[in-house]
């Protein structure tokens, strides 16, 4: 196993790997949010 460069621990992250996922999502919904106050 190779050591990544943030020292990757899975057994203590509770949160996914996949951030860029929880970004999309986040912006989703901000955007929705957004829509909802403007209109």
């Amino acid at each position: 196993m190779h050591k990544s460069d943030f020292d990757y621990q899975p057994d203590k992250d509770d949160l996914p790997k996949n951030i860029t996922f929880w970004i999309i999502i986040s912006a989703l919904a901000a955007a929705l949010y957004l829509s909802q106050i403007l209109v």
